[in-house]
């Protein structure tokens, strides 16, 4: 029996057994289903308040869901409590580096490391903060951490799976750093600049949405919307349960006045998620062209 029917058969026996809700938003997160996760975690909090453990993955949901700026008003309260972790605050950090707030992505991700120095993600976002603070030296620093710690994970693993992961890391590294450069040349005004080192980013990790939205927001910003639509496509087939990313590609074919494909993007929005009040915008789109 999967493990969701297990969890639903025990919120049967008991509806208030937290456990089932957080069980429920793991699996609603291994499966992509980001928004059903964070339901499934508000009903964690609300039965079991004091489990350390729901906001953070919530904070999660909520990030992979295009709603970061939720996330870190979560996230912000928790690590102000007494049952804060180091997981919490690389969490917090984490998302203020997805709303490219590099100063307090660099503050909690020292937080996080000076209570595991060997937090391997936490060093790693520190090299990504600090690229986009233009903080080069202190950026190189922590990639080198990184880089040896890394090393020494892979070094626990057989040779034949310790070559392949070791060629992925590298790709890996060479592809962020690309698209943390093409940040900084973004920041400073030059979109071209920014955009081809963006596609050579993508060229080296295809499947890598995170790069791919960041090439689309350059697109968007300075009106190429035909070109951001294609990078649309290719981002919804990749993550299917991104609501954000069906509504954005919804908003730039009527842009385009592009009826068919518009109302398309939005009635799958709104099919991932009804009730979720930025369907709003897809509902007024399907409106005017109908």
């Amino acid at each position: 029996m999967p493990a969701s029917d297990l969890w639903r058969k025990s919120l049967k026996l008991d509806p208030t057994f937290a456990e089932a809700f957080f069980g429920l938003g793991l699996v609603a997160l291994d499966n992509d289903q980001h928004e059903q996760a964070v339901e499934r975690f508000e009903d964690a909090a609300l039965l079991a308040p004091e489990d350390p453990r729901v906001p953070v993955l919530r904070a999660k949901a909520l990030m992979l869901a295009g709603r970061t700026e939720d996330a870190i008003l979560i996230l912000e309260q928790h690590v102000s409590t007494e049952r804060t972790s180091a997981e919490a605050w690389e969490m917090a950090g984490q998302a203020y580096l997805q709303a490219q707030d590099f100063k307090r992505a660099a503050e909690s991700f020292e937080v996080a490391v000076r209570a595991l120095p060997d937090m391997k993600d936490a060093i790693y976002g520190l090299s990504r903060a600090h690229a986009g603070l233009g903080n080069a030296a202190q950026a190189s620093e922590y990639a080198e951490q990184f880089r040896k710690l890394a090393a020494a994970e892979h070094a626990e693993n057989t040779e034949n799976a310790k070559s392949f992961r070791d060629r992925d890391f590298a790709v890996h590294v060479a592809a962020q750093t690309l698209s943390d450069a093409a940040r900084v040349y973004s920041q400073r005004g030059s979109a071209a600049r920014a955009e081809a080192l963006l596609l050579r980013a993508v060229r080296l990790e295809p499947a890598n949405v995170e790069f791919l939205g960041q090439l689309q927001q350059s697109l968007q910003e300075r009106g190429a919307q035909s070109q951001a639509a294609e990078i649309g496509e290719r981002i919804v087939e990749l993550a299917p349960k991104r609501l954000d990313q069906w509504l954005n590609l919804g908003w730039l074919y009527s842009q385009l006045n592009v009826p068919d494909k518009a109302i398309a993007a939005c009635q799958k929005a709104i099919e991932l998620s009804p009730k979720d009040p930025r369907c709003h915008q897809a509902y007024e789109i399907i409106k005017r062209f109908q």
